[in-house]
């Protein structure tokens, strides 16, 4: 049996078996109805014939099979083999195989080499294999869509064969979310909107350069539109059509300046109308559900339809040729028939530069865990990685046409035409972009764009040395990632492989395998492990929809799959010709929120760009204050409020200690008491969270964007930009509720209740506060004191209001957080961070901004509440940030006495021991190096001697630590620099060094 042959059938291959009379060969007809995948399959239109049922007790060579069998799934799990669409099609091919004899024990072979044995000799061996080859590709299935794998469910062959992998495809296709359409739909507005910052007059050298611009814009969208209306149909061809007008078009075009636009122009129409071009039906899903529902209430009409209907069959196959389908069409035809040198290097260009650009793009990675990525990230991603796409196929298009020729060289001259080709730089360099993907972990960004370009090499092109050293690293990443069925695959290692399998088979690539020599101990293998650090490779941000948009051809597996289960090859007879009747189906309702896109859409489309930024940028910001205001608001004070609850709990808890509670019994003890605790917590925050983001979002939304458009906009503009982006903030904290605020309250009060646990535990009686005392002290809500420590640095900090803000003020709310730290009350990590931060801040206000009165007081108050135990050290380093050091120098009222007050706080903090010489040094280093501070580097210079004697003064260093090597000598150089020769300045720098000396001469 021919395995290409298989490939290359349009259907099932029919396969002869050993006649036996005994036993009726009746063609097989699923009686399952819970299809969900549609009928693309052509049908035969031979005679019917009797389909061989396939036995395992007729299986012939079984434990050769199963060698076989595993031999073969060992060589997909290594990747030894390109392409693995075309291993997965090939075995269900061999799953649906139809026998065109009857059934019976196969005849005995009399062979006299083993080797000649045909051992997939007949449909039982032949799904024997299957189903062995298939239980080991288990983790693939998993990871395709629904409706494939509920056709393999379904498979009788697959249930006879082997019940474990059809309960595992059962319990995948529970788990296996339904593909995800857009909401979005086509836009009404297929043209490029007005650019007002690049296309306007100013941006042409004259008059007529902008007019020629303006019409060769309109000519362009006349071809467009003339080519939709026309392309389809039969004998038009565009060459013949257009051909001289596209020509005539960028002759006219010659200005310099105007091509450059067009040229911009080109490239936003071709990222608008081509992104989301694919071969692959986005709707079979609906398509299919009317078929589901006949097929259950009358099958025997299913069937007479199947025998009337012919529906083409998926062209390409298993692993299709690169191709333009959609509108890439129109601009592939229009940059062949314009063959304009000049122009084309344009497009050269200007793609080169948006792809280097949009390859860097950063996404905004999760912190703890690579499974918290929201949807907005993965829409993102999509919307990027598919205009790498567009961009690298249409840039390698440009590139290798030039070297296109339906004749190869002669072996004469090819190697002379390699040299010459070998000495050219290539637009783009492809090796750095796939060499800092795989350090930064962004594979799954980086090599679709580069799959897409080197697809449309020429025959020549892989023989050249830089692309054939790049086709080994693409090879070594494919031969990395392995996927046995005990590893974890993700949607992103899948999208690798079978993209790397689809170029292997690209014809000008496939020549050449042969040639590729990878060094594995020089290249770097990509990282899809969750458990390291996480980037763009190890999140799931490859969700099931963009895997099937950017491999189209995984459709084809369904597509056998369905083929055999609607039994269409087998059928036969004659054929009555239908004459069609044209049918008005009314519209689909468009749904109200598809209409408001589209009107926003519209929207944007007549503003300036500027406009849609902005927007963009106050939902971003103000949807995350609203999701720390909510948490901050709503989620602590609830948790807080049902600590009554869970120090009864912890009460009998530490009651039962006495009786040694095993782990488990402790871990289900906390789960019986944060439980009930937590639902109740999550539907009261849902709902408060829902009304205090809405009028957070109402305040803030017009509040920032009257700060940030421009005054000559309209009110009328300003306010309905102002609604949309409230609703699209609005949009996020509500999906932000949903996705992160049950995770968040069930960490809260989990960490609550190990924290009076242990508390509990060490004090053994455990005395709640009374409501009176409650009553007595609200200041110390560590909310409240939160908002009041925020309120008071917004004044301090705000230009106009620093000077309405006293050292009482200081002292006040720094009581009040001291009182908080010292308290017997349990305090969320989360908030004793943000307190440990803005304390820091506090004590950078007060000496910015303060007259001398009450600093001493401000300072033993800070000492305080830094010596309380805190879930991480403040960050003292702030104090000298260069923000801190700018107001200082621009805002202070008493210059002088500020840098006094920060060189005293340094030294508190130094004889505190709550940090050591070696860090003041390197902030006072730090920030003598920094640009932006030159004009202030006298006075800060000045302060930094003073504060480095005072510290070693305090703490002498030990040089025998590590971490204390160096201290001093690079600052002292620094002050010396910036001493402008003062002899005060000088004698100090002189005594810190004897203070070191005397300290290593001590030691």
């Amino acid at each position: 049996m021919e395995r290409s042959r298989l490939l290359s059938d349009s259907g099932p291959t029919n396969l002869d078996s050993p006649k036996d009379e005994s036993h009726p060969a009746p063609c097989v007809t699923p009686t399952k109805s819970s299809i969900l995948t549609p009928t693309k399959a052509a049908l035969s239109r031979q005679c019917s014939v009797s389909e061989t049922i396939a036995d395992r007790n007729l299986v012939t060579h079984e434990d050769v099979i199963l060698t076989l069998a595993e031999l073969y799934s060992q060589c997909i799990q290594a990747n030894l083999a390109p392409n693995l669409a075309v291993e997965l099609h090939f075995t269900i091919q061999l799953l649906t195989i139809k026998g065109t004899g009857e059934n019976g024990p196969p005849a005995k072979e009399n062979l006299a080499d083993p080797e000649d044995t045909n051992y997939l000799q007949s449909v039982h061996n032949c799904v024997l294999f299957a189903t062995s080859v298939l239980e080991k590709q288990l983790r693939i299935l998993s990871l395709l869509d629904k409706g494939t794998l509920r056709l393999l469910a379904d498979n009788p062959r697959i249930g006879a064969f082997s019940p474990t992998l059809q309960q595992a495809l059962v319990t995948a296709n529970g788990t296996c979310p339904f593909r995800t359409k857009e909401l979005r739909t086509a836009s009404p507005i297929s043209s490029v909107p007005f650019q007002s910052d690049t296309d306007n007059r100013h941006n042409f050298p004259s008059d007529h350069s902008f007019h020629t611009f303006k019409k060769t814009r309109d000519k362009f969208y006349e071809l467009l539109r003339e080519w939709e209306d026309e392309h389809l149909k039969p004998d038009w061809s565009m060459q013949l059509a257009m051909g001289e007008r596209i020509r005539l078009l960028l002759y006219s075009t010659a200005d310099f300046a105007s091509l450059i636009h067009f040229a911009r122009l080109f490239q936003s129409q071709l990222i608008r109308m081509c992104k989301g071009d694919s071969l692959q039906d986005q709707d079979v899903e609906e398509d299919i559900a009317l078929l589901t529902e006949l097929r259950k209430s009358n099958p025997e009409k299913l069937k007479r339809l199947q025998e009337r209907f012919i529906t083409p069959w998926r062209t390409g196959g298993p692993c299709p040729p690169p191709a333009f389908p959609g509108h890439q069409e129109f601009f592939k035809n229009f940059l062949q028939a314009a063959a304009s040198h000049v122009f084309n290097q344009l497009i050269v260009d200007n793609f080169s530069a948006e792809i280097q650009e949009l390859d860097t793009t950063q996404f905004g990675l999760p912190d703890n865990t690579a499974d918290s990525v929201d949807q907005e990230q993965r829409d993102s991603y999509a919307s990027c990685l598919l205009n790498l796409r567009i961009l690298g196929k249409f840039l390698g298009f440009i590139v290798f046409l030039p070297y296109r020729s339906p004749q190869l060289l002669p072996e004469s001259m090819m190697a002379s035409a390699l040299s010459v080709r070998n000495k050219v730089c290539q637009p783009i360099n492809i090796m750095k972009h796939l060499q800092d993907s795989l350090r930064q972990g962004r594979t799954i960004l980086t090599l679709p764009w580069v799959v897409e370009y080197l697809s449309m090499m020429d025959p020549m092109a892989p023989k050249l040395d830089s692309y054939k050293e790049i086709l080994s690293i693409l090879l070594h990443i494919h031969r990395s990632i392995h996927h046995s069925p005990a590893s974890i695959l993700s949607t992103s290692q899948l999208l690798v492989l079978l993209m790397l399998g689809w170029l292997f088979q690209v014809p000008a690539i496939l020549t050449n395998m042969i040639t590729l020599h990878p060094d594995a101990d020089e290249l770097v293998v990509p990282n899809f492990n969750r458990n390291n650090c996480i980037s763009l490779d190890s999140i799931q941000v490859v969700d099931q929809q963009l895997l099937y948009t950017c491999c189209p051809y995984l459709g084809e597996l369904r597509a056998v799959l369905m083929e055999y289960d609607s039994g269409i090859s087998s059928k036969g007879g004659s054929f009555r010709k239908i004459t069609p009747l044209s049918f008005n189906q009314e519209p689909k309702e468009v749904s109200k929120q598809q209409i408001q896109l589209q009107l926003e859409e519209s929207f944007f489309h007549n503003q300036p760009p500027s406009l849609k930024r902005t927007v963009d940028f106050v939902v971003e910001r103000v949807s995350s204050n609203c999701a720390k205001h909510v948490r901050a608001v709503v989620v602590q004070p609830l948790v807080q409020a049902r600590r009554g609850e869970l120090r009864t709990d912890i009460g009998d808890v530490v009651e039962s200690e006495e009786k040694k509670l095993t782990k488990e019994e402790r871990a289900r003890e906390k789960t019986k008491s944060t439980k009930p605790i937590i639902t109740a917590v999550v539907e009261e925050a849902r709902h408060q969270a829902d009304e205090a983001g809405k009028r957070f979002c109402e305040t803030k939304v017009m509040e920032a964007l009257n700060s940030l458009v421009a005054e000559e906009i309209s009110p009328q503009v300003v306010k309905t930009a102002g609604g949309i982006a409230f609703r699209l903030a609005y949009d996020k904290v509500v999906r932000w509720t949903r996705d992160k605020v049950p995770a968040l309250i069930q960490k809260e009060v989990e960490a609550e209740y190990d924290r009076l646990l242990k508390q509990a535990s060490k004090q053994q009686t455990f005395l709640p506060r009374t409501s009176a005392e409650a009553e007595e002290k609200p200041e110390l809500e560590p909310s409240a004191v939160l908002e009041k420590l925020k309120d008071l640095l917004g004044r301090v900090f705000c230009p106009g209001r620093s000077q309405n803000v006293s050292e009482s003020d200081f002292v006040d709310v720094l009581t009040k957080t001291r009182d908080l730290l010292q308290s017997s009350q349990e305090i969320f990590t989360s908030s004793l961070k943000s307190l440990s931060r803005l304390s820091v801040e506090a004590a950078a206000g007060s000496i910015i901004f303060s007259q001398g009165n009450q600093q001493s007081q401000v300072f033993s108050l800070l000492l305080e509440i830094w010596a309380c135990e805190l879930p991480l050290p403040p960050p003292f380093q702030n104090l000298l940030a260069p923000k801190n050091v700018l107001l200082l120098q621009q805002r202070s009222p008493n210059m002088q006495a500020s840098w006094t007050g920060m060189v005293q706080i340094l030294h508190m903090i130094v004889e505190k021991r709550l940090v050591s010489v070696h860090s003041v040094d390197s902030w006072w280093t730090l920030l003598l190096q920094n640009q932006s501070l030159q004009g202030y580097r006298r006075h800060i210079a000045a302060a930094a001697c003073d504060s480095m004697l005072g510290c070693l003064s305090i703490h002498k260093p030990n040089p025998a630590e590590e971490e204390e090597d160096g201290t001093f000598a690079e600052l002292a150089e620094l002050i010396l620099e910036n001493s402008g020769d003062d002899k005060a300045m000088v004698d100090k720098v002189q005594q810190c060094i004897d203070l070191l000396v005397g300290a290593s001469d001590h030691s």
